[in-house]
C-alpha cells in the first residue's frame, strides 16, 4: 500500500493505492541543464515525484539505487528515459 500526502498553497492531495495500480518507476531528466527526477508512474499516467524534493536530485548513482530499491519493494520496472545521460554543465 502507497500512501501519498502534499499540500502547497493550492490545497491538499492525500490518497491510498496498491501496488498493482502501478506500472514503473522512472527516471529522466527534463532538460540538458536539468536536475534527475525520479518518479512513480500509476497506470493512469499520474506521476509522484521522489527523492530529495521535487526539483530532482544531482546524482544519477543516488537516483538509480532509489529507483532500483523501490522497484525492488514494489515489482516494477525501472525505466530510464535517454535523457537521463545528458551532462550537467
Amino acid at each position: 500500500m502507497v500512501r501519498y500526502r502534499n499540500s502547497n498553497f493550492y490545497g491538499q492531495k492525500h490518497w491510498k493505492k496498491d501496488f498493482t495500480d502501478f506500472c514503473d518507476v522512472r527516471i529522466w531528466r527534463p532538460g540538458r541543464k536539468s536536475f534527475l527526477i525520479v518518479v512513480l508512474r500509476l497506470k493512469d499516467k499520474q506521476e509522484i515525484p521522489l527523492g530529495s524534493n521535487e526539483a530532482g536530485m544531482a546524482s544519477l548513482d543516488k537516483a538509480q539505487a532509489l529507483a532500483k530499491e523501490l522497484a525492488a519493494i514494489m515489482d516494477l520496472p525501472v525505466v530510464e528515459e535517454p535523457t537521463v545521460h545528458w551532462q550537467l554543465r
